[in-house]
């Protein structure tokens, strides 16, 4: 870190972003340096964020350069979330308390590991924006996923009472476009998949069933 924060780059470890135009290889980490200036009166929470949606792995590390201490913050789609900032976020965003007329170095470090190219998104949201958006996400989805439910039972129930195939397989066909947007939006990430969250990314390949069934 004091190599970096220093400007001092080992031609073995790093090279300027600019100077090529393809990673060596997918799991290259990318690393970026941000000066942040606080000019406020009082103490100012934000929310960081990283990277796209979808990154794997996203660190920030961020130093007070009028108190000279380190803090460290880690988010991704396959970070543990034991250890993940915000529990429940499901990009690569993290939280910070920026104290009055302060200085701070943040170093940030984004890296995938499932083939994707690794990419920086870097900007800062206000805390009730990123709220907002969660709530948001949690009643329309919620009310969408019910109302897929609700049509996969219906069809079930006519398949067991006329014996059409066509419901059953239907039924699957929304089954399967249910467990997509439950991937997609992070419902899955943030339940059953706590533990392993590289498990989560399967369930896209699952996902793709959906047109088989209806077909």
């Amino acid at each position: 870190l004091n190599d970096i924060t220093e400007a001092q780059f080992p031609g073995h470890l790093f090279r300027p972003y600019s100077t090529y135009q393809q990673y060596d290889n997918a799991h290259s980490a990318i690393w970026g340096l941000l000066l942040i200036e606080c000019h406020t009166d009082l103490p100012m929470e934000r929310i960081l964020n990283l990277a796209p949606r979808g990154t794997n792995f996203a660190t920030v590390y961020l130093k007070n350069l009028t108190r000279n201490d380190w803090e460290i913050r880690q988010a991704g789609t396959y970070a543990d979330s034991q250890t993940k900032n915000l529990k429940d976020d499901r990009f690569s965003k993290v939280k910070f308390l920026f104290r009055d007329q302060q200085r701070y170095l943040c170093l940030i470090r984004v890296q995938n590991i499932d083939g994707n190219m690794a990419q920086l998104d870097v900007h800062l949201e206000r805390p009730e924006t990123y709220r907002d958006a969660l709530q948001n996400r949690n009643f329309f989805q919620g009310l969408f996923l019910g109302i897929i439910f609700i049509m996969v039972l219906y069809n079930l129930a006519i398949y067991l009472w006329g014996r059409d195939k066509v419901f059953y397989w239907y039924a699957l066909y929304l089954l399967a476009s249910a467990v997509y947007f439950l991937y997609y939006h992070g419902f899955l990430l943030e339940t059953v998949f706590q533990g392993y969250p590289p498990a989560n990314a399967y369930l896209y390949i699952l996902s793709g069933a959906a047109p088989i069934f209806y077909f």
